[in-house]
């Protein structure tokens, strides 16, 4: 449950502040997880405000609609919502663990945190929330970045040379 309470404390800690919050899951661990969610959101007042959409296929379009992406994970190995989240122009507060910083520019296209510290997490989507001029030069920046860094024009050559590396080595 330790995990689980890292996915939902930051919102217990900006209870006044934020108004919504929706998650998304596929798959059976994921859905465990939201069942665990869902119990502790309950237990804890936050019921009113987490939205628990299950398995979805319009990711793109939820994520347009949100302000700040929050990933809270104590272990990630390459985030690629983060990627999503960007490609649509979207901020995201995320822990700065695994990969993660290789995929977010701390204070360019998120905000990076220490894992587990949700007070810190809380304050950083506070602060994102509370900035629309920053989450604007986001949104105008950050999906050409995507593009640019992730795209399989980028990424295909990229893998190639590292196979070519490998394999003449």
């Amino acid at each position: 449950m330790d995990t689980i309470n890292g996915k939902i404390c930051a919102m217990a800690n900006t209870r006044n502040e934020i108004s919504k919050c929706a998650t998304s899951a596929n798959g059976n661990v994921f859905e465990i997880m939201i069942l665990e969610m869902r119990q502790y959101a309950m237990e804890h007042g936050l019921a009113d405000v987490m939205h628990f959409t299950g398995t979805r296929t319009d990711i793109a379009a939820l994520m347009r609609r949100m302000d700040v992406l929050v990933v809270p994970s104590h272990t990630e190995g390459f985030g690629r919502v983060l990627i999503e989240a960007n490609a649509v122009g979207r901020a995201v507060v995320a822990s700065a663990v695994g990969a993660i910083p290789e995929v977010v520019e701390d204070g360019i296209t998120g905000v990076l945190v220490p894992a587990g510290d949700t007070a810190v997490m809380a304050t950083a989507v506070l602060r994102v929330l509370d900035d629309p001029a920053w989450r604007a030069a986001v949104a105008a920046q950050a999906p050409a970045r995507v593009r640019a860094r992730f795209s399989p024009t980028t990424q295909v050559p990229a893998l190639e040379a590292v196979w070519q590396h490998v394999l003449t080595a």
